[in-house]
Order: structure tokens, then sequence, then C-alpha cells
């Protein structure tokens, strides 16, 4: 299974900033299952750590807060691009923790539930790490505050996340070797860089959502196959403003549309992309369209450009077909933005079917595949 975001994608999100305004180091171990020896290295920069290749047999982390020097203590850490979470899914690999999501409904109903819409998220190897982007890249004054608010999240989401300035997770595109004889790749699903927030916006979370204890025993893993759309069929449906910041330095509200989550969470658990079995999983819908077949990823910007005509205000979109058939109906005036590209295209929505929109702007007419749209603002009714 081949991950549509890459580890230079997942690196330049959180430290494409920094690198800009600092140098320093990306911290990185690594080590055998069973071999006592532990080899840390630093990496000043992110080409580097991308092109790194990891054998199989290896398990690699990587620190979320970047080294002035290549020393690894807490006092060389000034700067902070991220907050993050470590979510674990299913009790298999996890029988130590005495917390854990039973499977994917708890876990994407609490993803979907947390009032702050993730940047970032991967999967870890019967898990997820979630990841918010920060705004700017932040001096750290303040240690406390800043692990204050990694605690706030953790608890809020009740995961088992290293509250810790200095704590390492999962380098995406390497290999979770955790269980013998069954290793599972660590692979980025979702990246939107727009999703951008400040320490203040994680000072209170407000409700926690509640993760049920464990069962005594382990459920075994479910065989590997393709997953239904109807996976979450019977979950109550969260009304996707449920996602929305109420942080008062938030420019605009951030939108994860829950059927986004619901596939990607619902894949982690699934051990989709477990190294030996990889190809069991190839007729299952691509995870990197963020949606099922027929649905567009649908999500709103940390940031509105100026176009005219058109307002900076997003229709939160959860059933997207009927949205997509009203503002077609109705000629509506869009901006659109498509995967990993900064082109945004202004039109008038035309048509819709078949996975496929029509834009018409000015003389030219645009057929557009609904897996590569990142968001669509439309002005509000």
């Amino acid at each position: 299974m081949i991950a549509r975001f890459t580890r230079k994608d997942f690196l330049e999100a959180l430290f494409a900033q920094y690198y800009k305004e600092h140098r320093g180091f990306i911290l990185v171990k690594s080590f055998k299952r069973g071999d006592p020896k532990m080899s840390t290295r630093y990496f000043p920069n992110i080409d580097i750590l991308a092109k790194e290749h990891y054998g199989e047999d290896r398990d690699v982390y990587f620190a979320v807060c970047p080294r002035e020097r290549m020393k690894a203590e807490k006092e060389h850490i000034h700067y902070l691009v991220a907050l993050w979470a470590d979510l674990d899914i299913g009790g298999e690999g996890h029988e130590e923790k005495n917390i854990f999501f039973e499977g994917p409904q708890q876990a994407a109903k609490a993803i979907r539930s947390f009032p702050r819409a993730p940047s970032i998220i991967v999967e870890s190897g019967r898990g997820a790490h979630l990841y918010w982007l920060l705004r700017v890249v932040e001096k750290i004054d303040d240690p406390a505050r800043v692990e204050k608010a990694l605690r706030n999240i953790s608890e809020h989401l009740q995961c088992d996340t290293d509250i810790n300035l200095d704590a390492v997770l999962r380098l995406p595109e390497t290999v979770n070797t955790k269980i013998p004889g069954r290793p599972v790749n660590c692979d980025v699903k979702f990246i939107n860089p727009n999703f951008r927030y400040t320490l203040d916006d994680f000072e209170d979370l407000g409700k926690r959502v509640v993760a049920p204890p464990p069962k005594p025993a382990s459920p075994p893993p479910r065989p590997l196959r393709p997953v239904p759309p109807s996976s979450f069929s019977d979950e109550p449906q969260v009304n996707p403003h449920q996602m929305m910041s109420s942080g008062s330095g938030m420019d605009d509200s951030l939108v994860l549309d829950e059927t986004i989550i619901d596939e990607l969470i619902d894949d982690i658990s699934m051990a989709g992309s477990l190294v030996a079995d990889s190809s069991v999983v190839g007729d299952t819908p691509h995870l990197a369209s963020n949606a099922h077949p027929g649905t567009p990823s649908i999500v709103s910007p940390g940031a509105s450009s100026p176009t005219s005509g058109v307002r900076p205000v997003l229709t939160a979109i959860s059933t997207t077909s009927s949205v997509l058939e009203r503002l077609s109906a109705s000629r509506t005036e869009v901006e659109i933005s498509l995967l990993g590209s900064s082109t945004i295209i202004q039109g008038i929505l035309t048509w819709n079917e078949n996975g496929l929109i029509g834009v018409e702007s000015g003389e030219d007419l645009y057929t557009i595949p609904l897996s590569s749209i990142s968001f669509i603002r439309s002005a509000a009714e």
C-alpha cells in the first residue's frame, strides 16, 4: 500500500518554517528489537532525513522538537513547531497499556469530537499519531506551559501521550516491529498545513471524550479485507460543526470532514499496511482520496485568499453529494484548492457526477476529480 503523503511532505509540514528561521537538528533514534544498542543521530535539514533509508528490522523514532545543538537533553530544545498525541487502537501490541481505544469507531469518535482538527494524521502501526501545527515557530520561554497543553490534549483524548518536550514518535516510512513476525508500516495518512493554531487554543478544550476501559482479553485481529463504506453506519453521527475551533485566536473555523476521519482510522485499525501482506488490500479504495467514492475531502484552510465575488466563508459539509448538487444547480461561484498544490481554481460549479465536477472559469472549462480536491470555498447563503 503506497501512502499518498511522503516522509518529506510530513517533515516539511513540521519543520520547513523552523529551517527558514533557525539552524538546528532533528534527533532520530533507532534500534533492533532484542539489541540493547540504540543509534542516535542528528539531521541538519529535511532533505537528508527524507532520503534516509531504514531496514524493516529497525524501529525508528524522531523528536518532534528540534535541538539547537547535537545534544538530546531538554535544555537544547528552544523552539516548538507542533503539539502531538499518540492514540493506541486495539489491544494487540498494547497489552501493557491501561488505556487504548478498543476499535476504530471509538478512536474516530474521539478525534471527530476533539475541538481542534489535527493538521497531520499518521498511522503509527496499530495506532495513530496526531499533530497540530503551530502558526509560528514558538520560542519556548515556559516549558511547563507547553507540557500543560500536551497534557490537556492527552487528558481530553484519554490517550497514552508522552507529555515531555523531549518526546519521540515513530518516523513515517519506517516499520513498527513491536510484534515479532508481523511488522507494520508507519505512514502519513493526512496533511493539511493550513490547519494551524496557537498554544492559547489548547488551554481550554472543554468536554472530554472518554475511552471505555479495555477488555481483559484482547479480541483476535480482524482479517485483512476491503473496508465497506458503511463501516461506521452504526455510530451516532457527529455534526461536523463539533470539529470547529472555538479558540479566540482563530481567523477561520477549521473543520475536518468526519468521513475522512472514519476512513483513516478504520484503515489504521485494519492494519492495512502490513509489510508482508500489503497486496491483500490492493482493491481497497485509496486512502489518499480521504473520502468514500464520489465524496470529496472538503475542509477549510487556516487563512483565506482574497477573491472578488466570493466571501471567505466555507460551507461545512457532511453529506457532500447533496451539497454539490445544490451548488451546481444554482451555478454557485466557488474556489477550489487542489491537494498538494497552491493552485486555486475560481469559477462556476456547473455539474457533478461519477466522482468528477465541472467548473466554468471564464472561457475555460475544468473537469476535476473529487479525490484531488483539498477544499471547496463558497459564499455563505
